[in-house]
């Protein structure tokens, strides 16, 4: 129906001719040289959600101030009388131009519109630029791939395929591999929907055990690592084994691997072996919320770093703005002055940044987003040079990580072995858990009810931060040493601030003896229900006590997380 409606207004429309990774719609704009792109899909939240993306002409999110004047001066003012359609029969010859493969698929309806573009198969040949290791070269890596319903079903095995991997088991069970925006695997209960997030540890079970069902236990044990995108495959979560003497920690012989570990895992690996990276020009981006793990890491290797505010609409944001020297520098917790009343809208804070920094070697989001920016584009509608899609990429990542998984088997060891030796044990890094908890666990606070009920913890911790600037305050048995109300005023028109009361659109800050140790209570932008994000960092640890220092870290972090709830 969107085709037909963008064909009677006289566009050209490029279709995919079955489901698509929303990646792959990123990635295919710019390359066509579309003006915007659509998406309809389901993405990592409940089905409640399922919905549209829409994507400016270089692949990004559109700007708020592009979005304000689309919503303000078109949408507002379009009433069904402006709704026209055209079938895809009835369209001139060259309006309808197909993307896929390199052939038609059987049972595809084409509608006598010949002209097919072969997206996959640049999509391809674009990633395999940022591949550090032999692409022509079989892998014995064992891989377990799960779609959780999703779009990246296809994609993802045949990436995989296509660089060398050959041990690829697809999770079928459950309909996990099946189209299905309802996602049966998944609880749908009301006031207990489940999301098909594959950097939840609910999902990664449903995975394990869905494997388990379809291969057996012993095709289990022989797997190296399990793959999962989301149903729109723009994030990607990875499970790894872990070595007996951890299973106490981790709870058994698998865990999920947090997204800040693999983002830390990814960035060491890329600076070890990409060459090709002038660390003088380089900077990475992440959220304020994403470890900081990856920041100590960029500024022990030279490398400057960006911390934005939550979303991969700020990280880009950011990359533009270093780009074309725009970024804004001087703050500290987002503002110039400490007595500011807003923060600036897009960036936290700055490293070791300057005019020189214009390759982008990441950009990295806690709720597992990824993508590499690279240099400044040619234009205005294409991507950086040497640089991936502007909006975070599953697909993009299962590829990089599955690198890295082959060649930490080739040296006899797995991710987590990986992440211990050349993160944790590195005492220019330290030991760090970035533990995470949506509140409610799943959906959100109910109704008109919900959102008083959002309101009156957020309240709550504005109390505890008036309490901590006068001292006295601990919080899971640790005594807060600093607080900080972050807030842009992106939501100041839904939650107008009164003489006792601002809404923290980007979280209340306690701090625990210094800046790696912290707790941030943080509302959801997109419904009533709040995030706990909790750091802990310690440097009194050894290869002789990394077990017992990684549990009472975590066991800690659980402490503080438990009273704020």
């Amino acid at each position: 129906l969107i085709a037909q409606e963008f064909l009677a207004y006289g566009f050209t429309v490029y279709l995919f001719d079955e489901a698509c990774p929303f990646p792959e719609v990123t990635f295919a704009i710019p390359h066509v040289k579309a003006d915007m792109g659509i998406l309809l899909s389901a993405s990592h939240n409940d089905y409640r959600y399922n919905g549209y993306k829409l994507c400016s002409g270089n692949g990004s999110q559109f700007d708020p101030e592009e979005r304000t004047d689309m919503y303000n001066n078109y949408i507002q003012k379009v009433t069904s009388d402006d709704i026209k359609l055209m079938s895809l029969e009835e369209a001139p010859k060259g309006r309808v131009i197909w993307l896929g493969g390199e052939e038609k698929l059987d049972g595809v309806n084409y509608y006598g519109h010949d002209e097919l573009i072969n997206i996959h198969g640049a999509h391809r040949e674009h990633i395999k630029q940022f591949l550090l290791q032999d692409t022509s070269k079989e892998k014995d890596l064992e891989i377990a791939f799960c779609a959780y319903h999703g779009a990246g079903r296809k994609a993802v095995p045949r990436l995989l395929g296509d660089i060398g991997f050959k041990n690829i088991n697809i999770i079928h069970a459950n309909g996990l591999y099946d189209l299905d925006g309802l996602f049966p695997s998944f609880c749908n209960d009301p006031g207990k929907e489940q999301q098909p997030d594959p950097g939840d540890r609910r999902a990664a079970k449903i995975a394990v055990n869905a494997f388990i069902e379809e291969y057996g236990k012993e095709k289990w044990d022989e797997m190296d690592i399990l793959i999962g995108t989301d149903p729109d495959a723009d994030r990607c979560g990875v499970t790894v084994k872990v070595p007996k003497a951890q299973q106490g920690i981790y709870g058994g012989d698998y865990t999920l691997l947090p997204a800040d570990e693999v983002w830390s895992l990814l960035l060491w690996y890329r600076l070890q072996f990409d060459k090709d990276i002038k660390r003088d020009d380089a900077f990475i981006v992440l959220s304020h919320t994403t470890t900081d793990a990856l920041t100590l890491l960029a500024q022990k290797y030279g490398v400057g770093v960006i911390r934005t505010w939550v979303g991969f609409a700020a990280l880009s944001a950011a990359v533009r703005d270093a780009w074309y020297d725009e970024l804004v520098s001087g703050l500290t917790e987002g503002r110039k002055n400490p007595n500011d009343p807003l923060s600036d809208m897009v960036v936290h804070e700055t490293y070791g940044m300057g005019p020189q920094r214009k390759y982008n070697l990441g950009a990295f989001e806690q709720s597992n987003g990824f993508s590499l920016l690279g240099y400044p584009p040619k234009d205005k509608g294409s991507l950086g040079v040497k640089g991936h899609v502007r909006d975070k990429d599953g697909t993009f990542a299962s590829i990089l990580v599955a690198e890295i998984a082959q060649w930490a088997k080739e040296q006899g060891a797995g991710l987590l072995e990986l992440i211990d030796k050349h993160i944790y044990l590195d005492p220019d890094i330290g030991l760090f858990y970035n533990h995470y908890e949506p509140d409610p666990i799943d959906g959100e606070y109910p109704g008109i009810e919900g959102d008083r009920m959002k309101k009156a913890i957020l309240r709550r911790a504005l109390g505890y931060f008036q309490i901590a600037k006068a001292g006295g305050l601990e919080i899971g048995g640790l005594p807060v040493s600093d607080a900080v109300i972050y807030r842009t005023g992106k939501y100041d028109h839904v939650y107008p601030p009164t003489p006792d009361w601002i809404f923290p659109d980007e979280g209340v800050r306690f701090y625990f003896g210094d800046k790696y140790n912290h707790l941030t209570v943080r509302p959801s932008g997109t419904g009533n229900a709040l995030r706990l994000h909790i750091q802990m960092r310690t440097t009194d640890v050894s290869e002789s006590t990394l077990v017992e220092r990684k549990k009472a870290i975590r066991e800690q972090a659980v402490k503080i997380a438990d009273h704020i709830r």
